[in-house]
């Protein structure tokens, strides 16, 4: 809750016609950009790989479900927002991964369903998600724990005072969202009152 009275969340600050417009400008232009693989050569050299497999999987299909370009689009739009990207490191063969190489895939995972991320006695970091919201009806989903080398955690500044994540722009800047948030609710309330203001007039005596 901030001081103008508003709760500021994910969602409410989401539907603002100037976070739709930076969010949507900045994925758009990293899903046009190429991704390749590299090598590194001597006095700061490089070599592009087009043949290495995961330049391949970028460039035909990271999953089963998803093009390169969107996959990278969502990426960017988590990460602009949420300060936070997921992606399941799928290994060969797994079914969600590409059909086409034998190099596993990625899985995207939406920032909102991380439950938790901890340390645990050996020094890795597990992240644990929630099922998807959408599921297939009678099917008995839990929730499921990667370990840090099964993840691709993509983070922003600023971070959390932990350390682990980064800190979602609805947090960070709270109070001017929240600002932009109550200006468009007592606009939407004010035409939806036929542009009239409520309240009465009171007066002494016998008004004439």
């Amino acid at each position: 809750m901030s001081l103008a009275g508003v709760e500021v969340t994910d969602s409410n600050v989401s539907q603002l016609g100037a976070v739709q417009a930076v969010r949507h400008g900045l994925s758009s232009a990293m899903k046009s950009l190429p991704a390749s693989v590299y090598r590194r050569g001597a006095n700061g050299a490089r070599e592009a790989l087009p043949d290495h497999p995961v330049t391949r999987l970028f460039a035909a299909n990271p999953n089963a479900r998803q093009t390169p370009a969107e996959l990278v689009g969502e990426l960017a739009w988590n990460v602009s927002y949420y300060r936070n990207s997921y992606c399941a490191i799928l290994p060969p063969g797994d079914p969600r991964a590409s059909e086409y190489y034998a190099v596993g895939g990625l899985e995207w995972l939406h920032p909102r369903r991380l439950a938790m991320v901890e340390r645990g006695i050996d020094g890795r970091l597990y992240y644990t998600f929630n099922p998807p919201t959408t599921i297939v009806q009678g099917a008995q989903l839990k929730q499921t724990t990667y370990r840090d080398d099964e993840l691709w955690h993509i983070r922003s500044n600023p971070l959390r005072e932990d350390g682990l994540l980064g800190e979602p722009i609805f947090h960070s800047a709270k109070h001017v969202f929240a600002r932009a948030i109550a200006v468009h609710e007592y606009g939407d309330i004010w035409f939806k009152n036929n542009g009239q203001s409520g309240g009465t007039l009171e007066h002494p005596g016998v008004f004439k």
